[in-house]
């Protein structure tokens, strides 16, 4: 039995796929897994870029609608982009890094403690 399943799409998709067409694919997904996984706590993972620009808004919104739409929970992660502190190296254009992960691994811990 899958109790959970951790959803993390679109970090690398948001500056070369229109939001729209990313939404459609990224509700198509979960609706596929929600078919596979009907009894499992779907959490979807939003975009680790910096929440200032209207693309991270675009598919961080795309993200909470098509979970929510099958039931999910959004764990949004552009936020913590926002600190260089969460980067790899402190580098304010990397991937997270040891404290990025950790706070990461903190929301989707809560979300999976939380009824």
């Amino acid at each position: 039995r899958t109790d959970a399943v951790v959803v993390e799409l679109g970090t690398n998709d948001w500056e070369a796929v229109p939001a729209a067409r990313f939404a459609a694919s990224y509700r198509d997904r979960l609706a596929g897994l929600r078919d596979r996984y009907p009894e499992a706590l779907l959490l979807c993972l939003g975009v680790w870029q910096p929440p200032s620009r209207p693309e991270t808004v675009a598919y961080d919104d795309a993200i909470g609608a098509g979970c929510e739409s099958v039931g999910g929970r959004f764990v949004q992660l552009s936020d913590l982009y926002a600190d260089p502190a969460n980067h790899r190296s402190g580098q304010a254009d990397a991937n997270p890094g040891d404290a990025g992960y950790r706070l990461i691994a903190d929301r989707v811990i809560a979300v999976l403690r939380s009824p």
